[in-house]
Formats: structure tokens, sequence, C-alpha cells
């Protein structure tokens, strides 16, 4: 249990829809930053070789229809 008086680091979730390694840099900025850094992308993107992610969430585009 956290006590009250210490402040705990803002939270980040960093979402890659696509392949682009620029969101592995975001959240290497956001961590430098004092940000506990979470991650939601594909299988094989850059975000999940980071050590800046404490956890990487996988984002299926087969599996991310939404309803209208």
């Amino acid at each position: 249990m956290e006590s009250d008086n210490q402040p705990t680091a803002p939270k980040a979730l960093v979402l890659a829809t696509a392949d682009w390694p620029l969101a592995a840099f975001l959240a290497l900025g956001l961590r430098r930053n004092g940000f506990a850094v979470e991650g939601l992308c594909p299988r094989r993107h850059a975000l999940r070789n980071t050590a800046a992610v404490e956890h990487c969430f996988l984002f299926s585009s087969a599996s991310s229809v939404w309803p209208l």
C-alpha cells in the first residue's frame, strides 16, 4: 500500500497501431521525464523491445472491430 505522503509517477499509455518506431522514442522520452509507461501495440513493434515500457498490451487490427 502506498503512503499518502509520497507522490506517484504520472502514467502514460502509448498507443501504436502501425509499425512505426517513433512510438518507442516517445516512450523513452516519457520515461526519462518521470512517467510510468505502458504500451498498446502490435506483436512485433519496437515498443515491446524498449526498457522504458513497464507492460505492453497486444493490439491486433484483426480483433479491433468497433461497433457502429
